[in-house]
Formats: structure tokens, C-alpha cells, sequence
């Protein structure tokens, strides 16, 4: 385990085999001091050198979980945050549950991180433009107007009712374009055993 802070050297204390990587890389500053980016690039540097996945970084009154995504350059999204000056008790109860000791065995951040990236905005706008969700759009509207529109209609209009933020993710979704249906060929030779019997009775 390694420690490190402001007032005091590098504190190292050697990790049994079965601990060798962290669960979770927690960064603590004053209680008063506002958390910045700076506080997180710091932690994230500790974080990486781990091979940490996981990283939670408080003042003491406000608490940010982060997920820490591998690759060129690494990708560090927020889970979740919390406020002890302004949320109730409730909500607090339940946030400090997902960083329990039990929750951090049984791999809970995981399982909320996998909800959370299911429901984020580019999930959900690639389902809403996929090609069986279109048509069933399309459908529905043209039950409810009697109006037919295509795919591309739809599209737009849906882009419309998102914010600027949303509308730009969903412009890097291309439609799917529907299937092209075969025309099976006929078969020449169905006619000419036809025509044999034919000719044949």
C-alpha cells in the first residue's frame, strides 16, 4: 500500500501476494479544500502506475468515485459523487454503500459501472436509431396520422428534441440502412418439367 500526501514523505508498506493491485486508489486533501482537476490528474498518475481501476477522490464533505479506462490516452469518466453538506441522509447511506468493504469484494462498482455505460447517451441514442426501433417508430406514426415518413424523417426529428451535446453524439451514429431485399429467380426448370407433363398427358 502506498500513501502519499502534501505534509508527508512517500509512505510504502509492502502488499501481501493475494493484494498486489488495488481495488480502489483513494486520493484525501483537506477537509475545505475544493476538489479540482489538478487533484485528479494527480491521483490519476498514482492510479495508473497501480494498474487501478477504480479511484475515489474526497475532501472529507464531497466524495467522486471515478473508472479509470486503460488505453492511449487513458479514459477517466466519473461513477458517481456525493455531498455531505447537501445531500440528505438517505442518499448518502446508500452512496456510501457501493464503497463498503462488502460491495468492493463482490465487485459492486463493476456491476453499477456496466448499468451505468448501458444507460449513457451514446447506448441509448444507438438503440433509438437502430433499424427495428425506426420502424417501429414509423409505424406508430403513421397508425397515429395516417402519415408515412422513412427512417431518415425520423431521424431528424428526433435529433431535434435532444440538447446540443446529445444531438452532436447522435450525428456520429449513422442510420442503418435496411435491407435490400432478394428476388429470388425463377426457376427454369419447374417450368420445363411442367411443360413436359403437359405434354405428356
Amino acid at each position: 500500500m502506498k500513501i502519499y500526501g502534501e505534509d508527508c514523505k512517500n509512505f510504502t508498506e509492502p502488499l501481501n501476494n493475494s493484494e498486489r493491485r488495488p481495488i480502489v486508489m483513494i486520493e484525501l486533501k483537506r477537509f475545505g479544500i475544493e476538489l479540482s482537476k489538478k487533484h485528479l490528474k494527480q491521483v490519476t498518475s498514482y492510479d495508473i502506475n497501480a494498474g487501478c481501476e477504480w479511484i475515489l477522490l474526497t475532501n472529507g464533505w464531497e466524495w467522486k468515485v471515478y473508472h479509470v479506462e486503460f488505453g492511449q490516452p487513458p479514459k477517466v469518466e466519473i461513477l458517481d459523487r456525493w455531498n455531505l453538506m447537501e445531500d440528505g441522509i438517505d442518499e448518502l447511506v446508500r452512496k456510501f454503500e457501493i464503497i463498503n468493504y462488502k460491495s468492493l469484494k463482490h465487485d459492486r462498482l463493476n456491476k453499477i459501472w456496466k448499468r451505468v455505460k448501458v444507460l449513457a447517451p451514446s447506448s441509448l441514442l444507438a438503440a433509438i436509431v437502430a433499424e427495428d426501433t425506426l420502424k417501429t417508430i414509423t409505424r406508430n406514426l403513421r397508425k397515429n396520422t395516417g402519415i408515412l415518413v422513412n427512417s431518415e424523417e425520423v431521424y431528424t426529428g428526433i435529433s431535434k428534441l435532444l440538447n446540443e451535446a446529445a444531438a452532436i453524439a447522435m450525428s456520429n451514429i449513422k442510420i442503418p440502412k435496411p435491407a435490400e431485399r432478394v428476388k429470388k429467380p425463377k426457376i427454369k426448370e419447374d417450368k420445363e418439367n411442367q411443360i413436359e407433363e403437359e405434354s405428356t398427358s
